[in-house]
């Protein structure tokens, strides 16, 4: 994979790591409730029409898409135009991204379980209205995260001119001291 126009290696960080198993339970949870659902409820699942299983089945293909679009961003390789990127901060930067995009998994699906619990209430016969709080929350989460990693991956493609120097200046008043030491003899 490349980042800007250096090749960078697909590591795996602990925080990544826990991101992406919890991700993928929450997938598992999204398919084993639609189950649960269709088989603890027999009496509406002759009632139902074929819309509705499709209705309810919809929400697990959508975490699965969640989970394949992350690993499609995930490896396709990145320009980041933008951004200063160089051999030293290549890595850290992809490293970076990567967590970003595991990250805004969690807040999706939080999503598209709760779009689904909706969904599995109105077929029950609960009037329960489409919209929740949680989707304002996960969707407030999400632009946190996303502005918050760019944010930082400007911290870290930021050039510091400073550090590029070699020279190195150092303040002196000797040009005071001899002044005085001239003053004090006459």
């Amino acid at each position: 994979m490349k980042i800007g126009n250096y090749t960078v290696k697909y590591t795996f960080k602990p925080a990544r790591i826990i991101c992406d198993i919890i991700s993928l339970g929450m997938a598992a949870f999204s398919a084993m409730s639609a189950a649960s659902f269709t088989v603890n409820h027999p009496e509406i699942k002759l009632e139902m029409a074929r819309t509705d299983l499709i209705t309810l089945w919809s929400f697990p293909a959508v975490c699965v898409a969640v989970l394949l679009v992350c690993v499609i961003l995930t490896l396709k390789s990145r320009r980041f135009e933008k951004y200063s990127i160089t051999k030293d901060n290549a890595q850290s930067v992809f490293d970076w991204y990567v967590f970003e995009v595991s990250l805004c998994k969690l807040p999706l699906l939080i999503s598209a379980i709760e779009a689904e619990f909706i969904a599995e209430e109105r077929l029950l016969g609960f009037e329960k209205s489409f919209f929740s709080v949680t989707f304002i929350l996960c969707a407030l989460i999400f632009v946190i995260i996303i502005r918050f990693s760019a944010h930082r991956i400007t911290a870290l493609t930021k050039t510091n001119n400073n550090k590029t120097g070699k020279n190195v200046f150092i303040k002196s008043d000797v040009v005071e001291d001899d002044k005085n030491k001239d003053e004090g003899h006459r």
